[in-house]
């Protein structure tokens, strides 16, 4: 699994997910988004395509990050 950020230094987690995709050694490994921004709906929408799942910083418990972990 795979917890990503989803704004990096200088990218986002969509550069990283694209990356991910399109490389067959990588493109089954579970990714879940772990971000402290309010996401627009169309960000969500496609990052829900890609990902096990958005978890919100802010929202965010130990119990809350084992269970998503475990379900990916």
């Amino acid at each position: 699994v795979i917890l990503l950020d989803f704004l990096l230094e200088e990218m986002t987690a969509f550069d990283v997910l694209d990356a991910l995709k399109a490389d067959a050694r990588t493109r089954m490994i579970p990714v879940i988004i772990v971000t402290s921004h309010v996401l627009p709906a169309d960000a969500r929408q496609r990052l829900a395509q890609h990902t096990e799942a958005i978890l919100s910083k802010e929202h965010l418990s130990r119990e809350l990050a084992i269970h998503r972990i475990r379900d990916a």
